[in-house]
């Protein structure tokens, strides 16, 4: 702690040298002390020592009154009339944000419109709170949880390792079932939530096998007139899934009746579907649709 008159006088050297001094210790140590400076100027920085925490106070422009900035807590620097800062410096890919009395740092997102969540699976008892995953990357407390028998709205309450706490109790026994993880004002993808969004479909032209539009379908077998099978870019968990089909034959704007393939089982990696008339007749649609939900 120091302060000085902020003026070297004429003097001998040892005494000019010791006044030098005396003016720098001022100015690195902000003219800290229990008392203001004797002599002030626009804008000068002050350390007040006098009360229990260093005030930082700064000059006004008129020089006439000192202005309070912050408090200087232990490893904090609390600013007066704002939030308290952290007390280290954020990890790479961080934003600085405040609940309006601490800061903290968070997770930068470009919008709200990206997307943020993870997709794993997991295991819990009906009428348990605790969910063990097999990979908790990615998580974070807060996150809202989707899955099978897990009540909307369920949040992460705690993470240790690859046990989860949910805010509230499983309504049904998972065993390595899909569950989802997403933050409530991102967007979300069926790659992120499990069990809710559609997690394969396709448009294609059922005369010729040309896809129009997909999603995680990778190509569509012709396995002869009106039966197709549609091959997943990303196989499903299980065979376990839902498919539903519609058909069109444009040239003569008829409906077609789509289904599930009776002589084959779906698969994790496909499933065989068919079209055809009213009297079930295998038939080629020019608009074949087809949407899995697991």
């Amino acid at each position: 702690m120091a302060q000085a008159d902020q003026t070297i006088q004429n003097a001998t050297f040892p005494t000019v040298r010791a006044d030098i001094n005396n003016n720098l210790a001022a100015l690195f140590s902000d003219n800290s002390g229990n008392t203001a400076p004797s002599v002030t100027v626009a804008f000068q920085d002050w350390i007040d020592t006098s009360g229990t925490d260093p005030l930082w106070k700064k000059r006004n422009a008129a020089n006439n009154a000192w202005i309070t900035i912050a408090t200087i807590d232990g490893n904090e620097i609390l600013f007066s009339g704002t939030s308290t800062l952290p007390d280290q410096s954020g990890n790479s890919g961080k934003y600085l944000s405040t609940d309006g009395t601490a800061a903290s740092w968070g997770d930068i997102f470009a919008s709200t419109a990206e997307a943020a969540g993870t997709h794993t699976t997991g295991s819990v008892t009906s009428g348990s709170t605790t969910l063990t995953v097999a990979s908790a990357t990615g998580l974070i407390t807060g996150m809202y949880v989707i899955g099978e028998g897990i009540a909307p709205g369920t949040t992460v309450s705690n993470i240790s390792g690859t046990t989860i706490t949910l805010s509230g109790n499983a309504g049904s026994t998972l065993s390595s079932d899909p569950v989802g993880f997403y933050i409530s004002n991102k967007a979300l993808s069926p790659g992120l939530v499990a069990g809710q969004l559609c997690r394969a479909w396709v448009n294609f032209d059922g005369t010729n096998n040309n896809i129009r539009a997909s999603y995680n379908v990778s190509s569509i077998t012709d396995n002869g007139t009106g039966d197709y099978t549609v091959n997943f870019a990303t196989a499903m968990p299980d065979a376990n899934y839902a498919i539903i089909v519609t058909a069109k034959r444009g040239s003569l704007n008829e409906a077609l009746v789509g289904s599930q393939s009776a002589t084959a089982a779906p698969a994790a990696g496909s499933c065989r579907i068919i079209t055809g008339n009213g009297s079930f007749t295998l038939s080629d649609g020019e608009y074949v649709n087809a949407a899995i939900f697991r």
